[in-house]
């Protein structure tokens, strides 16, 4: 599942977020919990910049 973490922002557009680039990714191992993709900003289409950070947390290895 994604979560969007910004103020005021409810996903809207499907399962998938927005196409990006020069954005930054990690995936985090807690002790307790699964793998967590996270993804940081970037850049959307029109070159815009894309203010949000994304927690995706159904990885399997």
């Amino acid at each position: 599942n994604w979560e969007i973490l910004k103020p005021g922002a409810i996903p809207n557009e499907g399962l998938w977020p927005m196409e990006r680039y020069d954005h930054a990714s990690a995936i985090i191992n807690g002790d307790s919990t699964s793998p967590t993709l996270v993804v940081i900003g970037g850049k959307n289409k029109k070159n815009q910049l894309v203010n949000e950070c994304l927690l995706f947390d159904s990885i399997t290895t």
